[in-house]
């Protein structure tokens, strides 16, 4: 499941920062809610190395920047960037809350212009 949560309501938005651990919110300071949900679907529970600008990355690195664009991945490195490699975290509780409201969402869009019972069927 792709998260967005462009339309999220602000104080959603920041319980589920709350759920995160120290790194994950590091990861939001530096490129924000978004890209960090992201970086978690793709990497979450492995460790990723930041090359130093300059050099290439690994794999894990190159979809990271793929995902998020050149630009943030550029801060990444410049946040994390060495030769030690970084623990993503998975945030499965994060990643859970994130998911009722996506459900919850997709429900209360669906029942506002259909009966509960036509919205459930299709």
């Amino acid at each position: 499941m792709q998260f967005d949560i462009a339309n999220i309501d602000p104080e959603k938005a920041a319980a589920i920062e709350e759920l995160f651990p120290e790194m994950a919110k590091d990861l939001v300071r530096v490129v924000g809610l978004n890209a960090t949900l992201t970086i978690l679907r793709i990497c979450g529970g492995t460790e990723v190395r930041f090359p130093p600008k300059g050099y290439a990355g690994g794999e894990s690195f190159q979809l990271i920047e793929e995902a998020i664009g050149k630009e943030k991945a550029d801060a990444l490195r410049h946040e994390f960037g060495g030769c030690e490699p970084t623990y993503i975290p998975v945030c499965h509780r994060a990643m859970v809350a994130l998911r009722h409201i996506e459900i919850t969402r997709a429900y209360d869009d669906k029942t506002k212009t259909k009966s509960v019972r036509r919205a459930v069927v299709e």
